[in-house]
């Protein structure tokens, strides 16, 4: 038995970002300074494998987050923009890259298929299950 709930309410700061649809404010910061040009001389390439997994990662969750919001097709639209080589390449790497890769590929199927009600009780429902 949990000594201390996570979450006291869905109306807390860290439960209305699980449920965004906006790009994160961590992006805009990290977007202004890899704009910097003695950042850029700083970074290698893992730095921008990593970053663009976390892209990846977020790009994900927000069009989950949007197709549990009934905004289907922008849910689609942003999808679209995680799939490459890359990803697949990059998602057997770690264990958050496997689900990110699950995730995306179950929201695909979701929306290609028109689940509109199974998959937002079935998204839901994961969600809930791993505090996401």
């Amino acid at each position: 038995k949990p000594l201390i709930h996570y979450r006291l309410s869905n109306l807390q700061g860290s439960a209305s970002i699980r449920k965004g649809v906006e790009e994160a404010d961590f992006f805009l910061v990290i977007n202004h300074y890899l704009a910097k040009k003695e950042v850029q001389e700083l970074l290698g390439k893992h730095d921008g494998l990593n970053y663009r997994d976390l892209v990846r990662r977020d790009h994900v969750m927000r069009a989950i987050n949007l197709f549990l919001s009934g905004r289907e097709q922008e849910s689609g639209n942003l999808l679209g923009k995680v799939f490459s080589w890359e990803m697949f390449q990059r998602s057997c790497q770690s264990k958050k890259g496997v689900i990110t890769l699950i995730g995306a590929l179950y929201l695909k199927f979701i929306l290609f298929f028109k689940l509109r009600r199974f998959g937002a009780v079935s998204l839901d429902a994961i969600k809930s299950r791993f505090n996401k």
